[in-house]
């Protein structure tokens, strides 16, 4: 029973209600990207958006301090650990040889044109969701739903943030990119959670962001 307890179980406190806020706030910043799409200010506002406020608001600062200085805890608990780190890299490693084999496969005979301004970008962006949806997200919302409600809820709000991208790069045709998205997700939360380490899924997790530009 107390096993079962850990992948399902309804204790909500206020500190999961201000969790579940802060997902929502993510996807209202990045619907905001597609208000300004193609305005004067687009360049200016995705700074401001992206870049500041979901980036280093949401991503870096706002875990740090909920953690550390709200719930008094230690930064392990949203993964940011070096305990068991030769297992976590080494499913890292397992992940990138199997994600590199499928993409060199599906690319194979092009021409493959990556910028390095793209691909620093991508490691910032791609350790801000890493904490963000894997580490703190899913760590708040198992304490208060169990660790499979956990999963589901943070990875339906990791695909409904990329709504802002989705539309400017793929248009309106959006079910399926959502519905892939959300699958990804499940599996990177998973990885995480079995090793409670950012180093399981980062930074090879952002060459499935890299193929996608590719």
């Amino acid at each position: 029973m107390n096993n079962m307890n850990n992948f399902f179980h309804f204790n909500p406190t206020y500190e999961v209600f201000l969790v579940f806020i802060a997902g929502i706030v993510c996807i209202c910043l990045s619907v905001l990207l597609i208000v300004i799409r193609n305005k004067p200010c687009e360049k200016t506002g995705h700074f401001i958006i992206r870049d500041l406020l979901q980036v280093f608001g949401l991503g870096f600062i706002l875990p740090l301090w909920f953690v550390i200085f709200y719930k008094h805890q230690s930064v392990n608990a949203i993964g940011l650990t070096l305990s068991h780190w030769p297992y976590a890299i080494l499913a890292n490693i397992v992940l990138a040889v199997s994600l590199a084999l499928i993409f060199l496969k599906e690319h194979r005979g092009k021409k493959l044109h990556f910028h390095t301004g793209d691909i620093t970008y991508l490691l910032v962006t791609g350790i801000f969701e890493v904490i963000f949806f894997y580490g703190f997200l899913r760590y708040y919302f198992e304490q208060a739903f169990g660790i499979v409600p956990a999963i589901i809820l943070a990875c339906i709000s990791y695909s409904f943030h990329h709504i802002g991208f989705e539309v400017q790069m793929r248009g309106n045709t959006l079910t399926k990119e959502f519905s892939k998205l959300f699958f990804v997700g499940i599996m990177y939360a998973t990885i995480f959670r079995v090793f409670n380490s950012v180093l399981a899924i980062y930074p090879h997790r952002c060459s499935v962001k890299l193929s996608a530009m590719s």
